[in-house]
């Protein structure tokens, strides 16, 4: 009776293989060496740039060609595992964790008064989100207004940089107001009034008493100098190639002066 001897797939995207050094679990390490052999789980293909899931919903095409092992590693375990629900019982374990001590910070939040002790920005997340939950009830606000609503708060923060943790006022882990947060529900509004005003016809504008370093007026300056530096290009170039500006005004005295010799010929006959 002969005996017969599986025979070992060769690596054939190296690549994935090099991914396989920068993962510290079996079952990662696994899925990636089958992957660098062409051995990919059902509704995933990979190839020698990319590998694809196929899904209307949650679909992804993944080019790996240009990446660096460790972050092909990273990237791959996210997206294969949250289109395959693909974890091992490390991830779980890690994702348990992190849920208790998230449960342990909300806890913690809930018993503060201080925005500024509010410290984790995922934390900030959910009084924030309350009170946009409990500003819709109140105003019967619409679901713009209210998204509107959130963005301006996170914005105000953590792109404009108009508000401190002392504009926000809170009540047993629950914000309560937010200075200058406005919501106009007359002219269906929602605003920063640190940055914008309202005028007498319900339409929204830049305050005029913006301070120059305010984030707001350095990129408005920031996107006039680009105009300007834009319209000077935009002159300098705006000729035929290979003339120069001493060129071109010898040119255009030179047309200018032909029509007239040719009308003086015109008045001699």
């Amino acid at each position: 009776m002969s005996s017969r001897t599986k025979k070992k797939k060769e690596v054939i995207f190296p690549l994935l293989q090099k991914a396989v050094e920068h993962v510290d679990d079996d079952h990662w390490k696994t899925l990636f060496d089958n992957l660098s052999k062409g051995n990919a789980p059902k509704r995933i293909s990979v190839d020698a740039t990319s590998v694809k899931f196929f899904s209307k919903k949650d679909g992804f095409s993944y080019n790996y060609s240009y990446q660096e092992p460790v972050e092909i590693a990273n990237q791959l375990k996210i997206l294969i595992g949250k289109a395959l629900c693909l974890y091992s019982k490390k991830d779980l374990k890690q994702q348990q964790e992190l849920k208790q001590g998230e449960s342990s910070e909300f806890q913690t939040v809930c018993q503060l008064d201080d925005w500024k002790k509010v410290k984790n920005k995922r934390m900030k997340d959910l009084p924030i989100t309350n009170f946009v939950v409990n500003k819709q009830k109140e105003l019967n606000l619409s679901w713009m207004l209210a998204r509107l609503l959130y963005n301006t708060i996170n914005s105000a923060f953590y792109d404009y940089h108009t508000h401190k943790s002392s504009d926000v006022i809170m009540e047993n882990g629950n914000i309560i107001s937010i200075r200058d947060i406005i919501v106009d529900t007359e002219n269906s509004l929602v605003y920063n009034g640190r940055i914008y005003e309202v005028n007498e016809d319900g339409v929204l504008n830049l305050r005029d008493d913006l301070p120059d370093e305010t984030y707001v007026v350095k990129k408005k300056n920031l996107s006039n100098e680009w105009n300007k530096y834009v319209n000077i290009l935009y002159k300098r170039f705006d000729r035929p190639i290979g003339i120069s500006n001493e060129d071109e005004t010898v040119q255009n005295k030179d047309e200018e002066h032909l029509p007239q010799e040719e009308e003086d010929e015109d008045e001699e006959d």
